[in-house]
């Protein structure tokens, strides 16, 4: 009698299992490895190990802050098909995406740094070249004309030009 009770009370729960597709519970991250796009979470109710919990399928991944709280999904109630829906505190997100807007895209895309700063070295190779042909006429007609003087002005007001700074040009925070 007591074997059929335990069969009855095994196919019930394999029925109730079949009944919920996805569970959730909540948990604290524990390690993650993001070169696998994994985590290692304990769940905060009962103290379980999570291992092997994916942190996305393909488009989206999140690396979840160590020590967070997060919410998993398991498949089937199976501890081995879990993954991240969500969590507190994130560290990076990788998006594989041939196009991301953000905020509307009222502010264009994104630039590309190193073509940029190609082109402000051309535009600060240009300035010095007309600053340099500029200064050599300037310098002979003023010699002809006022004996000097307006080349020593221009040459006083072109020696306070700068040139672009561009090492501060990238924001290492978002990369594409």
């Amino acid at each position: 009698m007591g074997d059929k009770i335990r069969q009855l009370t095994d196919s019930l729960k394999e029925m109730a299992k079949r009944q919920v597709k996805v569970t959730t519970a909540w948990v604290t991250v524990k390690a993650v490895d993001w070169d696998e796009k994994t985590m290692t979470a304990t769940g905060l109710m009962d103290d379980l190990d999570y291992n092997d919990v994916l942190l996305g399928i393909g488009s989206v991944y999140t690396k979840p802050k160590q020590g967070t709280k997060a919410l998993i999904g398991l498949i089937e109630n199976q501890d081995a098909a879990t993954f991240l829906i969500e969590c507190e505190e994130v560290e990076e997100m990788l998006i594989n995406s041939l196009q991301i807007t953000f905020n509307d895209g009222n502010n264009k895309g994104l630039v590309k740094v190193d073509p940029l700063k190609t082109e402000l070295q051309k535009l600060n190779t240009n300035n010095t070249i007309l600053k340099n042909a500029a200064a050599a006429a300037i310098t002979t007609l003023s010699g002809l004309l006022d004996g000097g003087a307006t080349a020593t002005t221009f040459n006083t007001a072109v020696a306070g030009m700068q040139t672009q700074n561009l090492t501060q040009l990238e924001n290492d925070k978002v990369k594409h």
